[in-house]
């Protein structure tokens, strides 16, 4: 899948920051309130951490990929670690906005690979911004519909549905107890392209620059 897991990625790193939690309302919202959450959460965001599996339907076969996922909007990091499948364990990819560079470790060659973040982001299909990651998904761009609320114990689930993405529709449950968009269903034709789904999301856990940019010392080359 080229556009939508990129920017299944892009939207979790914005939105998954708990400052807006609270709820502001006995009921559930409106779209134009879902919307303004939306928004801020892209101005609030500090870091995060989590779980990720993109599963992936390619012709006869589904591809599974599972990763760990750290994010900070104070160093303009992105790393992302990968579990799943066996072939890419241990791969490393870390996307820098003071450098505008991706490096990706390939444990195989036991090599880093640099790329240019404009590159990366022709090959995805999406331009990445990280002068300004808030801006890589915005609501207001596409168009939006609630097509079901969830209520539960814990609170208000948003099934939301997003169109005018290329040919493709999106599906995101959010959560109103913490915003987190904790699964997104990619369509084409009403053809279900991939799900992506988030777990173990842990908040603002003040990672340094090192951490979230360390490599090993290994030969690095750019194709």
């Amino acid at each position: 899948m080229k556009r939508p897991i990129y920017l299944a990625l892009l939207f979790i790193l914005i939105l998954a920051h708990p400052s807006l939690a609270e709820k502001t309302t006995e009921g559930p919202l409106g779209l134009d309130e879902l919307i303004e959450h939306a928004q801020e959460r892209a101005v609030t965001l500090k870091d995060f951490s989590a779980d990720v599996e993109i599963v992936q339907k390619q012709q006869r076969r589904t591809v599974t990929t599972v990763a760990f996922i750290q994010a900070s909007q104070k160093w303009g990091l992105m790393r992302l670690e990968l579990r799943e499948p066996s072939v890419l364990r241990g791969q490393i990819i870390v996307a820098d906005q003071e450098t505008l560079e991706i490096k990706m470790y390939l444990p195989i060659a036991d090599q880093i690979m640099i790329r240019d973040v404009e590159s990366m982001g022709q090959e995805a299909g999406i331009p990445l911004d990280m002068d300004n990651l808030g801006a890589i998904f915005d609501f207001y761009d596409y168009d939006v519909e609630i097509k079901e609320v969830l209520n539960s114990e814990e609170g208000y689930t948003y099934v939301l549905e997003v169109t005018g993405i290329e040919e493709q529709t999106q599906r995101i449950w959010l959560r109103d107890s913490d915003w987190v968009p904790y699964q997104i269903e990619v369509y084409e034709d009403d053809v279900l392209l991939g799900t992506l789904t988030l777990r173990n999301v842990t908040f603002d856990q003040c990672f340094s620059r090192e951490e979230l940019a360390a490599l090993p010392d290994v030969r690095v080359f750019r194709p």
